[in-house]
């Protein structure tokens, strides 16, 4: 894979990625957040509630939608610097997500030999409801980790 430097992003530069949610993505998250509450484990609860069927924990819908960039920026990313989310309508199983992000601005930081990139994002379901809104800035470098290595050893 290979990864995205910082002078790669420019402004209005729309990056996207897609996720199929699933029973496994409920359940493992379950586990992983130690988060059981009905509405995540309860089917028969969860239908008698406002949303008629168990929800996706808010995390999981995040992690989804960051793993987009990360996977661009893997070697290149230094470190998010913050994140911000709206959560605007549930995720349910069987759910198809579409994450955008859009690059909004750049922060040149010549000391990293890159700067810092701010994304506007949102992920929308197959009917093209906004599930979350974002905002999130990430510090990102022109120079990968190779060539770091050929650097201290030149």
């Amino acid at each position: 894979m290979q990864s995205l430097r910082y002078d790669d992003f420019e402004v209005g530069l729309v990056l996207r990625g897609r996720s199929s949610v699933t029973e496994t993505h409920l359940v493992m998250s379950a586990g992983l957040f130690n988060d059981f509450n009905p509405m995540h484990a309860d089917e028969e609860f969860a239908r008698g509630s406002l949303f008629g069927q168990r929800i996706l924990h808010a995390p999981t819908t995040i992690g989804m939608m960051l793993g987009v960039l990360g996977n661009l920026i893997a070697g290149t990313g230094i470190g998010d610097l913050e994140t911000t989310f709206k959560f605007r309508h549930p995720v349910v199983i069987g759910d198809t997500l579409t994450h955008e992000w859009t690059v909004v601005a750049r922060d040149d930081k010549p000391k990293y030999n890159g700067g810092i990139v701010t994304f506007e994002g949102r992920s929308l379901n197959a009917e093209g409801i906004a599930v979350v809104e974002a905002l999130n800035k990430i510090l990102i470098t022109n120079t990968v980790p190779a060539e770091l290595a050929a650097l201290s050893t030149a």
